[in-house]
Parts: structure tokens; sequence; C-alpha cells
């Protein structure tokens, strides 16, 4: 019985993928339409996908019954040759209510393209029916993606005087006139003890530190977006190219607080730059591709999918990352996250890990918040943000109870700095930030980002919770300085 169910739940999945994968190809070649829809890894036969063919398509009733007739049809041939007689006969028991699901699905929804997309969207748990082509993607990704090494300043480690007496290796000992260290079973213990904690060490020596990374051409003239944490300091800056070119670069801008910098090669040709995407369409579940350098191995891709949006891992005042599962390791810092289409959606910054290797969480800067950042970092070289003077922090449901919200959320204001634009506008400490500049606060995570993104002298409406009522109010943004934390610091 468990075996049969099996079975009817992977058939009920093949007419899923079929209508799916029917709705969403519309715009591919006839080659594309046999490769997407398959079942069991089986290809339907070529005369049933052109009988299915949907450009433009809209179905009547008539239409949509010889549609589901056809997949119907080709489903069955499937059958007899995956389970012989049986799956004939398993068919006929499932096949009248899944074509009463697909005649109303047909004719309700059509297959025009905005309706397809919210069919398709009914079924966007079926994996097979939207994976993109990871072949295509990385031939299109890996020229646009660098590997950056980085020489920084130097550090003094201290060094143990070497000799007889010292520990020196045998090998590096003088001739036999010279005093040697005593054999193994000669030592004393305490001796080696105190030759290790307590000896006199000798003077320091320089030793250069080399970082590994990656980063992207985001423009023809050779700039390259990568992370600012790996040009930290840096003494030479090499970008070597998919063609093992290799550049100095030189720093264009960086901001730290969002760990992203715009450093510059100069060639006497216009290089093939990415595509840069919209992150805000990104949703949880969708395919991504992570490309870069992965101690030191160049050009390496990875997949996964979107986890989650939005993630606060108190790297910085800003956090708004995306998290995924797509294999990030050392040195893929800086290079880009990808959506199916190939447009970059994130640069890669940071992954959860006790070893230091993957384990299946990485965060990606969002690539919409890096856009608005780039003609700042391009043009002067840092950013300018705005600045509201107050601590907040975040509203638990013990506190929402206590201050009468029906439920949390907003941002509660803990701190206000003498003299600045918070104080001046009337804000109070215990006021709950409800709404800013017309967008409602859902928690203090999103809060600093808000204020910070906020033009510089701006008057600002603002909603508060205060005293158990709404008040409206409006704030005159200030200018973030780099001596301060941040437009509304979390206490």
């Amino acid at each position: 019985m468990r075996q049969n169910n099996h079975r009817l739940r992977a058939m009920s999945n093949a007419f899923v993928q079929l209508w799916h994968g029917a709705c969403s190809i519309q715009h591919l070649h006839d080659q594309e339409i046999f490769r997407r829809l398959r079942w069991h890894k089986a290809d339907i036969t070529q005369s049933a996908c052109a009988r299915i063919k949907l450009n433009q398509l809209t179905m009547g009733s008539s239409d949509a019954r010889s549609f589901v007739e056809t997949i119907l049809a080709d489903a069955r041939i499937k059958a007899r040759r995956s389970f012989l007689l049986e799956g004939e006969e398993m068919m006929h028991k499932i096949e009248m209510p899944f074509m009463t699901l697909l005649l109303v699905a047909v004719t309700t929804v059509g297959c025009s393209n905005s309706k397809a997309d919210s069919f398709s969207s009914t079924f966007s748990s079926v994996p097979t029916s939207n994976a993109p082509d990871f072949v295509m993607l990385a031939k299109k990704l890996q020229p646009l993606v660098v590997n950056i090494s980085t020489m920084q300043a130097s550090r003094q480690i201290p060094q143990v005087p070497r000799g007889p007496g010292f520990g020196t290796p045998p090998d590096e000992q003088g001739g036999p006139d010279e005093q040697r260290d005593p054999p193994d079973e000669q030592r004393d213990p305490m001796e080696d003890f105190l030759r290790k904690h307590f000896q006199q060490r000798g003077p320091s020596s320089a030793v250069p530190q080399r970082n590994l990374g990656s980063g992207f051409i985001i423009g023809s003239d050779g700039s390259i977006l990568t992370n600012a944490h790996l040009i930290e300091n840096a003494k030479k800056i090499t970008v070597k190219l998919s063609d093992k070119r290799e550049f100095e670069a030189k720093v264009l801008g960086k901001d730290q607080k969002t760990d992203i910098a715009v450093i510059k090669i100069d060639t006497k040709e216009n290089l093939p730059k990415v595509q840069l995407g919209n992150s805000d369409r990104l949703e949880v579940g969708e395919w991504v591709m992570a490309v870069g350098n992965p101690f030191g191995l160049e050009s390496s891709v990875t997949s996964g999918i979107v986890s989650a949006k939005g993630r606060h891992i108190g790297a910085g005042p800003y956090d708004d990352f995306i998290q995924t599962d797509a294999s990030v390791n050392p040195g893929n810092s800086g290079g880009p996250l990808v959506n199916g289409r190939g447009e970059v959606v994130g640069i890669n910054v940071a992954i959860v890990s006790q070893t230091g290797a993957n384990v299946g969480i990485a965060f990606a800067m969002p690539i919409n918040l890096v856009k608005e950042l780039l003609p700042q970092l391009q043009t002067k070289g840092t950013v300018t943000r705005g600045w509201a003077g107050l601590a907040i922090q975040e509203v638990t449901p013990d506190i929402a109870q206590a201050f009468g919200l029906a439920k949390p959320g907003g941002a509660l204001v803990a701190g206000i700095v003498k003299g600045g634009p918070a104080e001046r506008g009337g804000i109070k400490v215990g006021d709950i930030v409800t709404e800013y500049d017309g967008r409602q606060v859902k928690d203090a995570n999103e809060f600093p980002l808000m204020v910070a993104r906020t033009p510089v002298n701006k008057d600002v409406r603002m909603k508060v919770f205060r005293e158990k009522k709404e008040i409206a109010m409006t704030m005159t943004i200030g200018e973030l300085k780099d001596t301060q934390n941040g437009g509304a610091g979390k206490g």
C-alpha cells in the first residue's frame, strides 16, 4: 500500500510538473520545451511536445479539454513504460480527479503571461520546473568574476634565538667543535619547559600578510566590486582576470559599515560586466548561484536556494542580509550571488561556521543596497548617511503589553543625543516609532537602515506611540559623521 501511495504521489507530481512547465516555457525554443517537460527522467515524445505548444494561447473550454487529454495520453504512455500494467490501472484511478483539476485550472486561469505566472506561483514548490540552467549561468558569469589578492601591512613576529642550547634542528647545527643539543633521552623536561616559556626572545621580523578573495566587474572601464575587509590596509591589490592577466588595482571608494568597496584596474579595452538585478524581488526558496575563488580555487561555482531574507547577524548597524545554503567558503568574499536569470542579486560577505568552512549558512549583502551606495563610492570614495541622534531597542511582547500596544512592533527609543535631530523634533525616551517617512516600522532592526538611507536635511514625517496613543511628528535628518555609530543605534 505504501509503495502504491508513493507511485500515486509521483504521478500526481508529474501532472503538476507538466502543467507548470507548459505555462512557464512559452518563450523557449522547441528543444528547450522538449528538455523541460520531463517525468522520471524520461522525455515525452516529440509529437506530444508539438501538440502542446502554448505560444500566446488563450484556451477556451474545448481547447482546455483537448489539452488535458493530451497530457493524460502522454502520461499514460509513460505509466505503461514505468509501471507496465499496474501503472495503467493506477492511471485510470487518478485520471478523472486530475482531469477535473486541470480543466478548472485551464479554463479559469488560461495561459496568458500574467495569468500563467499566477498559476505557476501556486505550484512553485515543484523544484524541477524552475531550476535554472547552471551550465549557461557558469559560462556567462565566470569571465566576469575576478581573483583579488592583497598584500597588507607587515606585522611584527618575535623570533626565538637559534643555535646550540636553543633547540636548533640537527641539520642546522655546527660542526663537532660546537655545542649540540643533547639526545632526547638525556634532555631534562624541566629545562625544555623553562626554555619554551622563559627564554629571552630575539629581535622581531616583519612578515607581510596576504589575503585572497573575489570580486566582479561592474563597469567596462575596469571598475570592480568587492568586500571592504579584503582590501583593508592593503599596500598592493592584484586583480587576476579569468584569462590569467593580472593588473594592479587602485581603490575608488569603500564603506566599512556595509563592507563593500569599489576598486579599478586600467585596461586598454572595454571589459564585459555583470548585470545588476533587483534583490527586492528575490524570493525565499529561489535558486541562486555563488561564483568566486574559495581557498584560492579560481572560478568555482556553487548553487543553492535563498534560505531567508532580512537577516540580522550583528555584523553592523545596517544588517539586512540574504541567507543562502549555496556553498560559500573563505575566498568567496566579494564574489557575486546570482539569480536564475544571471543577474547579480547580492555580494557574498560572511558565513556561519565553527571550523571556517561552509556548513550551509552564508550571507550576502543585497545588491539593491549596494546600488544605492555605488554612485557615492565611485565619485567621492565615501558614503553620506542620514542621522537621527537616538538609540533604539526591540519591542518585545512584554514591552508591547506594558505600553499598551496590540502586538510587538516598531522601535523603542532608549536614548536621545542632546541637541540631535530627534531631540529637536520632540521625540522622547520611551516613544515607540511606528512609522517613518510613510513606511511602517516593523521592528527595531530595520529602523537604522531606514534613517541611513534618508537624504541629509530632509524633513521626515513620523508617527510615535506615546501614552497609549499615536502622535504625528516631523524630524529633520542630520548627517552621520565617521565618529558616530549610526543613524539610530540599537541600545
